[in-house]
């Protein structure tokens, strides 16, 4: 260790600085190394004591860098020839995808197996974030969420999210399969589904969106459960049920397209019977909007 105090904030410095250049940072797959197991490890530390073919254990402002990979912790020990990393006090993982927040993490170097224990993540090249009371790493492709959340609100922010008893993604799907699922607004569960599949990206999934709840003094208690149908690249319908309590029961829907001669949409709206007004009898309503050149 350097005397010189100047040298040892230097030091400190370059560390923080390894770190906050990959925080937060998504690394496109054509950037990724072809075989991260295959590039060098490098580690950096305050302190190191080995043990010859059984261990190498670091401490103190620990970061390890593979590829893409980084993982920084206030200690960190490499077993081998295993070549299996374990790292304990405000660990800090980052994939180029993902980065991770947690007590604890075992990360198998040759496979890309990881576990990390009370976790907090945050997806870096597409909107996501959440909790997990522990998150599993098959490999470069699979991730599973035991006891975890998932939300696209900003940090701080939790208006809605999903809470599972699992959570699972296949890294290159644009969908997430969640089990025992609740949907969540302010805390407060508003649904539960046994298996749930919802969209992490701008993919389009056909199946049920948020539900509506409101409440007035026209209507009474009003819910909507509106439910998507991705027919094609170029066409969707949503399909949209509506109970109100002072009236009954209203069938809505709207449909959207884009051709060559323009973009457009068709939306309809049925009320069979309005318990407000007998007398009316059925009432409808149809719109067609087209704009194109």
């Amino acid at each position: 260790p350097s005397e010189d105090v100047n040298d040892e904030s230097a030091a400190v410095n370059d560390t923080n600085s390894e770190l906050e250049l990959v925080r937060g940072v998504c690394i496109a797959p054509q950037d990724m190394p072809e075989d991260a197991n295959r590039e060098p490890i490098k580690v950096t530390a305050d302190q190191v004591e080995a043990k010859t073919n059984q261990k190498v254990t670091y401490s103190g402002d620990v970061i390890l860098q593979q590829g893409n990979r980084t993982v920084a912790a206030d200690t960190a020990t490499l077993h081998q020839p295993e070549n299996i990393v374990t790292a304990e006090g405000d660990v800090y993982f980052h994939d180029g995808t993902v980065e991770v927040y947690s007590d604890r993490i075992q990360s198998n170097l040759d496979t890309e197996d990881s576990e990390m224990d009370n976790a907090v993540y945050n997806m870096t090249c597409e909107a996501g974030r959440g909790e997990a009371e522990r998150i599993t790493k098959n490999g470069i492709a699979f991730y599973r969420l035991k006891n975890g959340t998932y939300t696209t609100c900003p940090p701080g922010d939790k208006s809605w999210q999903f809470s599972a008893t699992s959570i699972e993604r296949e890294t290159d799907s644009p969908f997430a399969d969640l089990y025992n699922a609740r949907f969540e607004i302010a805390d407060v569960p508003v649904f539960y589904m046994p298996y749930l599949r919802v969209p992490v990206g701008k993919e389009r999934l056909t199946g049920f969106l948020y539900p509506s709840l409101s409440y007035g003094s026209r209507d009474g208690f009003e819910l909507e459960t509106p439910f998507y149908w991705n027919i094609a690249p170029n066409y969707d319908m949503t399909i949209t049920p509506k109970y109100m309590s002072n009236r009954g029961l209203q069938l809505n829907s709207e449909c959207r397209y884009r051709t060559e001669a323009g973009n457009g949409s068709l939306s309809g709206e049925y009320l069979g019977d309005d318990k407000s007004a007998p007398d009316q009898g059925a009432r409808w309503g149809f719109n067609w909007s087209h704009g194109g050149t």
